[in-house]
């Protein structure tokens, strides 16, 4: 099957990803409808899907990336959701369940992109190593992927992240030695090629309905599609362009953002031939071969396509808690999100990259224990008390995930508090207790374009905006901000009541719901149960997962608010532990909008119209697509022809264009429920909800409105005389007779006499006026019939004239 474009549905719900997996029955599809909208799929590491109190540990054989129905929660609220992710199966080794996507086939996954597929959707996945190292002592073949933390390029020779270093604390043995020997299949993400030490680079295409070819075990459920050169550190997001079919996957390794076209399923992988964008060369930025990270400044993480304006959109890494770059004036740079236009391939145009937003720091600094001692100092963050020290600048941490409104005018930036490097609960620095404050500095940032600019609104996305529950010893000014992003965020629907059951069902004109994901475990407990942060137990568990909340409600919730009781608030959680702390755990998060529907226009040739007479139908504003000509067919069926792929669910206005002298006389729509309203056979529109991974066959008829032509013979004349009506009837009628009232379209007839030797001397009609044209050269007579019945007839008189018998000519015997 070849590649299948699609559009971004119309779609009011955020979700934002913060959790992971718990164990999924022996099975290759789930129990929901794939092709409907209303569920969400999530990338994370592979935990051991351990149910003790404990941070769970590393196992490649558990999945890494999963899916959760969510299209009705659960009513009571707030509420564990307690559900399981889906993650395709199959029966193993001594009655074992074995998890196709796990991280020993796929490797680690971050980034996360869905395509409106009719024959999917289809999941895409890029392998990632931001997840870190999970030590053990049983292994012997342990990896460290440590890193320095002074400036990034403080020469060519010195990028600031090696494998396998050996101290943080004795700078001679920081060295870029390379692995000692590959990592465990999955702690990082697959070999490209299992005969090198060359790990990363892989793009997957997962499918929900095992209809990929199933090669290599695969059992359907999934196929590389993409090998992008890349080291250890491996790839961050993937978007994809649904209007050219196309792919933008950022690399950490080089900066660059990677762009190839879907493969056919079943085509070999691109591995060769990808075009690149390369912000950090346009910019000045030096490339850092060799190391981990590419240098500060050209470090791309989120991506985003936004089809309201042709432009993909991308977040540079500038800053985080360790560093924060300056420009040649010595002016540091934050963090920021760019765009450039996309010719119609989908590729870059060259001098149109814009920068959008300086994102604003962090209102708060990290406590002291947690701060690089090679961040700049100096610096003051807005709201510090005086006489508190602090020596970290101002912050904020990197944008991994990008995401549109329907509209293409408010955009939802989700922060992510890395996890790169030691062991759980330390990360991507040198701090006693590691990174895993970073989690609740991770925000979810909204900006709404206004007048072609993009401004930040108030509030923000996450457990909720303004969370001031969380409180460290000794750091009384670090609470009240955080929100709590793992990295992942994407719009979906809202949810109505069902009255007949009372649950919550989606959509689309609900009022719009927010899903996110959260690090902050005891207070989602606390919220969940209505109970003390030290309450936890499986009847009022720690959640890191998924979050949602109804919107308006919620989103700007002040500093210090308290959740209500009767909030509209879920969680699931993603491992199923309910007293696990796998924070940092989490990855990206997409929603789906169903698979892509088909729309299929049919024209039948109705009573004046010719069978291969052209129609155009247009399909307005918001699903504005070009004209499509569709020839007039005999009934019942008519000839049709597929106008385009659809989002599911979309409900559009089919609207043909009008065509002189022909009207509509019968609209239908295949399946009849999927009509909207009533057909409007003047306006020769219908419009239609298109069905949700199948055909919406809509069939307009049409036909010239008739009127009725008497045909009569006079003149000195005898015999029987034969006509013909717009080159199609035959009507005989005798002389000094007329026909009977014959149906013909309205408008222009011409009648033409076909009896051999007969003289038409003279032409008429009753009522007078309707005569258009008399040539009784050649035997014609065009005249006007109106529209209506018999008692509007036009009544067409021919006059003969007696044939000489002198100029007979001579019939030979």
């Amino acid at each position: 099957m070849g590649r299948v474009a699609s559009t971004t549905a119309a779609l009011a719900v955020i979700f934002i990803m913060a959790g992971g997996a718990s164990g999924a029955a022996a099975q290759l599809t789930p129990s929901f409808d794939v092709s409907a909208p209303g569920w969400v799929v999530a990338s994370h590491q592979s935990l051991d899907g351990a149910t003790t109190a404990q941070v769970p540990d590393f196992n490649p054989d558990r999945p890494v990336v999963q899916v959760w129905d969510v299209s009705a929660p659960a009513t009571a609220t707030p509420a564990v959701w307690q559900q399981s992710g889906f993650s395709p199966t199959m029966p193993g080794t001594g009655g074992a369940v074995e998890h196709l996507w796990s991280a020993r086939r796929l490797g680690q996954v971050f980034g996360l992109a869905i395509d409106r597929n009719p024959d999917g959707p289809y999941i895409y996945a890029a392998e990632t190593s931001i997840y870190g190292r999970w030590y053990s002592p049983a292994w012997t073949n342990n990896v460290n992927l440590n890193c320095r933390f002074a400036a990034p390029y403080v020469n060519s020779a010195n990028p600031n992240c090696y494998p396998g270093m050996q101290s943080l604390s004795d700078p001679a043995t920081l060295t870029s030695s390379a692995f000692a020997q590959p990592p465990l299949p999955g702690i990082f993400s697959q070999p490209v090629d299992p005969g090198t030490k060359q790990h990363g680079g892989a793009v997957w295409r997962l499918s929900l309905k095992a209809n990929l070819p199933a090669g290599n075990g695969s059992q359907g459920a999934y196929e590389l599609i993409a090998a992008i050169p890349t080291n250890d550190m491996s790839l961050g997001q993937i978007a994809h362009n649904p209007k050219a079919d196309t792919f933008y996957v950022s690399n950490f390794a080089d900066g660059l953002i990677y762009i190839f076209n879907n493969p056919t399923i079943g085509a070999p992988p691109v591995t060769t031939g990808f075009v690149t964008f390369d912000h950090g060369a346009q910019n000045g930025i030096p490339a850092a071969p060799g190391g981990q990270f590419t240098h500060y400044g050209r470090r791309i993480w989120g991506v985003q396509y936004n089809a309201a304006d042709n432009r993909l959109y991308y977040a540079v890494w500038n800053a985080d808690h360790r560093f924060r770059r300056t420009d040649g004036n010595g002016v540091r740079v934050p963090n920021q999100i760019w765009s450039v236009q996309l010719d119609a391939a989908g590729h870059p145009v060259a001098g149109t990259s814009t920068l959008l937003i300086n994102l604003p720091a962090y209102p708060r600094p990290l406590p002291k224990d947690q701060q690089s001692p090679y961040a700049f100092t100096g610096a003051t963050c807005p709201n510090i008390p005086s006489g508190v020290e602090y020596l970290l600048a101002c912050y904020s941490l990197p944008v991994s995930d990008i995401a549109f409104n329907a509209t293409g005018d408010v955009m939802l930036l989700a922060e992510r508090g890395e996890h790169i490097g030691l062991m759980v609960g330390a990360g991507y620095d040198n701090s006693p207790s590691g990174n895993s404050i970073l989690a609740h500095n991770s925000r979810i940032l909204r900006y709404r374009k206004t007048a072609g600019t993009w401004t930040l609104e108030t509030g923000s996305y996450g457990q909720y905006s303004g969370d001031g529950s969380f409180d460290l010893p000794n750091t009384p000014v670090f609470n009240g901000w955080r929100s709590d992003s793992s990295g992942g965020v994407d719009f979906g629907q809202g949810y109505s009541i069902d009255p007949a059951s009372g649950q919550k069902v989606l959509d689309r004109t609900a009022a719009p719901w927010v899903w996110n994901g959260t690090n902050s475990g005891a207070t989602l407990g606390r919220q969940a149960c209505n109970q003390q942060p030290s309450v936890v137990s499986a009847t009022c568990p720690l959640v890191y997962g998924l979050m949602g909340a109804h919107l308006p409600s919620l989103m700007d919730a002040g500093g210090g608010t308290t959740l209500p009781t009767t909030a509209d608030l879920y969680f699931i959680d993603y491992d199923g532990n309910p007293l696990s702390n796998a924070k940092g755990a989490m990855g990206d998060v997409e929603v789906s909008r169903g698979a892509a529907s088909i729309l299929k226009i049919c024209k039948v040739a109705g009573p004046g119209v010719s069978q291969g007479q052209l129609f155009g139908f247009l399909a307005p504003s918001p699903n504005a697509r070009p004209p499509v000509t569709v020839p007039a067919g005999p009934g019942p069926g008519g000839w049709c022809k597929v106008a385009g792929t659809y989002p599911a669910g979309t409900v559009m206005t089919v609207n043909e264009s009008a065509v002189a002298g022909i009207s509509v006389t019968d609209i239908s729509v295949e399946p009849s429920s999927a009509m909207v309203g009533t057909p409007d056979l003047a306006g020769r529109t219908v419009s239609v909800a298109l069905v949700t991974g199948g055909v919406t066959e809509v069939t307009f008829t049409n036909a010239r409105p008739t009127g009725y032509l008497e045909i009569c013979k006079a003149g000195d004349v005898q015999g029987v005389y034969t006509f013909s009506t717009n080159g199609t009837d035959r009507i005989t009628v005798p002389a000094g007779a007329c026909s009977s009232a014959i149906e013909v379209p309205a408008g222009p007839v011409k009648i033409k006499e076909l009896t051999p030797g007969a003289v038409m001397i003279a032409c008429s009609t009753l009522p007078a006026g309707r005569q258009l044209d008399c040539s009784p050269t050649y035997g014609v007579s065009v005249v006007t019939v109106v529209p209506g019945g018999i008692a509007s007839q036009t009544i067409a008189t021919i006059t003969n004239a007696k044939v000489d018998e002198r100029r007979r000519p001579e019939v030979k015997k």
